[in-house]
Protein backbone atom coordinates (compact mmCIF):
# COMPACT_ATOMS: atom_id res chain seq x y z
CA UNK A 1 0.00 0.00 0.00
CA UNK A 2 1.11 2.94 -1.07
CA UNK A 3 2.07 6.02 2.14
CA UNK A 4 -0.31 8.94 1.99
CA UNK A 5 1.08 12.38 1.74
CA UNK A 6 1.04 14.66 4.64
CA UNK A 7 0.36 17.99 3.32
CA UNK A 8 0.89 21.00 5.19
CA UNK A 9 0.34 25.13 4.53
CA UNK A 10 2.92 28.15 4.45
CA UNK A 11 2.57 28.80 7.83
CA UNK A 12 3.78 25.77 9.19
CA UNK A 13 6.64 25.38 6.39
CA UNK A 14 7.92 29.09 7.49
CA UNK A 15 7.71 27.73 11.09
CA UNK A 16 10.16 24.48 9.74
CA UNK A 17 12.42 26.57 7.99
CA UNK A 18 12.59 29.85 10.11
CA UNK A 19 12.08 32.34 7.34
CA UNK A 20 9.38 35.36 6.20
CA UNK A 21 6.98 34.26 3.29
CA UNK A 22 8.37 36.55 0.55
CA UNK A 23 12.15 34.55 1.16
CA UNK A 24 10.29 31.04 0.85
CA UNK A 25 8.95 32.54 -2.35
CA UNK A 26 12.07 33.60 -4.14
CA UNK A 27 13.63 30.21 -2.54
CA UNK A 28 10.85 28.17 -4.65
CA UNK A 29 11.44 30.69 -7.63
CA UNK A 30 15.05 30.34 -7.63
CA UNK A 31 14.92 26.41 -7.42
CA UNK A 32 16.18 26.35 -4.10
CA UNK A 33 13.22 24.74 -2.25
CA UNK A 34 10.74 22.17 -3.34
CA UNK A 35 7.69 23.54 -5.01
CA UNK A 36 4.52 24.10 -3.24
CA UNK A 37 0.90 22.08 -4.97
CA UNK A 38 -2.35 23.36 -5.46
CA UNK A 39 -5.47 21.11 -4.79
CA UNK A 40 -7.57 23.23 -7.35
CA UNK A 41 -7.31 24.44 -10.62
CA UNK A 42 -6.99 27.98 -10.17
CA UNK A 43 -7.30 27.57 -5.99
CA UNK A 44 -5.16 29.87 -4.06
CA UNK A 45 -4.02 28.41 -1.30
CA UNK A 46 -0.23 25.94 -1.54
CA UNK A 47 0.51 23.23 -0.08
CA UNK A 48 3.89 21.55 0.72
CA UNK A 49 4.96 17.63 0.85
CA UNK A 50 6.06 17.47 4.52
CA UNK A 51 8.35 14.72 4.01
CA UNK A 52 10.00 16.70 0.74
CA UNK A 53 10.33 19.60 3.41
CA UNK A 54 12.07 17.32 5.65
CA UNK A 55 14.51 15.85 3.87
CA UNK A 56 15.31 18.62 2.32
CA UNK A 57 16.41 20.39 5.57
CA UNK A 58 18.05 17.65 6.04
CA UNK A 59 20.01 17.65 2.89
CA UNK A 60 20.70 21.32 3.99
CA UNK A 61 22.84 19.97 6.83
CA UNK A 62 24.70 17.33 5.04
CA UNK A 63 25.84 19.81 2.79
CA UNK A 64 26.82 22.06 5.49
CA UNK A 65 28.72 18.96 7.02
CA UNK A 66 30.72 18.83 3.84
CA UNK A 67 31.77 22.09 3.67
CA UNK A 68 32.61 22.44 7.18
CA UNK A 69 34.45 19.29 6.95
CA UNK A 70 37.04 21.02 4.25
CA UNK A 71 36.93 24.28 6.01
CA UNK A 72 38.34 22.65 8.90
CA UNK A 73 40.69 20.64 6.33
CA UNK A 74 41.92 23.70 5.03
CA UNK A 75 42.35 25.63 8.31
CA UNK A 76 43.94 22.42 9.44
CA UNK A 77 46.49 22.76 6.50
CA UNK A 78 47.72 26.23 6.85
CA UNK A 79 48.71 25.96 10.64
CA UNK A 80 50.60 22.65 10.04
CA UNK A 81 52.65 24.91 6.95
CA UNK A 82 53.23 27.71 9.24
Amino acid sequence: MEKLRQLIGREAVLQLIGLKRTALDEAVERGDFPPPVKMFEGGRKSFWDREEVLAHIEARFEARKKTDSKVTKTKMKKRISK
